[in-house]
């Protein structure tokens, strides 16, 4: 069985999807990303009630904010590894990340 190799757009591509739709908590958090690119991460969320940590002055909560920071250092780190992994069948990049 002969495998294609997988090009680093395909790969941003796939990477941009499994952040929006496959991780749960990105989903509650209806996170966006609005960019990912080799060297820019910007993923954005919109301010709703539920994300609410200070009632009286309606302030995001820490929480969120610190998840954000978090799901965007996951998405730089996931760029270097796939670019790392880049031309590698998609199988086995899939794979060694567990992302399937």
């Amino acid at each position: 069985m002969v495998h294609q190799k997988t090009d680093f757009p395909t790969l941003l591509q796939f990477l941009h999807k499994v952040y929006e739709e496959k991780i749960p908590f990105n989903r509650v958090l209806e996170l966006q990303v609005t960019s990912l690119k080799e060297d820019d991460v910007c993923i954005k969320i919109e301010m709703k009630d539920e994300l609410i940590g200070n009632y009286k002055y309606r302030i995001l909560h820490g929480g969120v904010i610190s998840s954000v920071l978090d799901i965007t250092g996951g998405a730089i780190a996931s760029i270097g590894v796939l670019k790392k992994l880049e031309g590698r069948p998609f199988e086995e990049i899939t794979k060694r990340l567990t992302l399937l």
